[in-house]
């Protein structure tokens, strides 16, 4: 009887013999020789009911996606991504491909910071650069324009 991936197998079957190794003559199939189990994957063999598929807290790729789905989930409850705001400060501080002044270094601090946030699964967003007074950093911390 031919099935497809995945199928059950049909009762009295004790294995399954790959399309692809079988030869097809009319209403003739020669199979290669097959041994019981062959090609059959028991129930139960990727994981069991109670089983803890993922973790709390798991970044949820395209293999835990497939995971989820192979257990029948429709839906898997989510947390947001973290949205994190980077402030730097110093009147020392330039963006990179800014000309330097004299005692003046590059904004390295903030590039790597939203590279990490976002490798972590967070979404960054760099402020511009803000002075070293009370008043230019508050300025800076209440952007109107920030909406997440």
């Amino acid at each position: 009887m031919r099935i497809f991936t995945g199928a059950a197998v049909p009762r009295g079957a004790d294995a399954v013999v790959i399309q692809e190794d079988a030869k097809r003559d009319g209403d003739i199939v020669a199979v290669p020789s097959a041994k019981a189990g062959d090609n059959i994957r028991p129930t139960g063999q990727d994981f069991r009911k109670g089983d803890l598929l993922l973790r709390r807290g798991s970044r949820l790729d395209p293999w835990r996606l497939a995971l989820a789905a192979a257990a029948g989930l429709a839906a898997i409850p989510l947390s947001r991504r973290p949205k994190v705001a980077i402030l730097a400060t110093g009147e020392e501080i330039v963006p990179p491909g800014t000309p330097p002044g004299p005692f003046q270094i590059f904004n390295s601090g903030s590039v790597v910071l939203a590279a990490l946030v976002r490798a972590w699964g967070g979404e960054a967003l760099a402020l511009d650069i803000a002075g070293d007074s009370v008043e230019a950093i508050a300025a800076a911390a209440k952007v109107p324009w920030i909406s997440w």
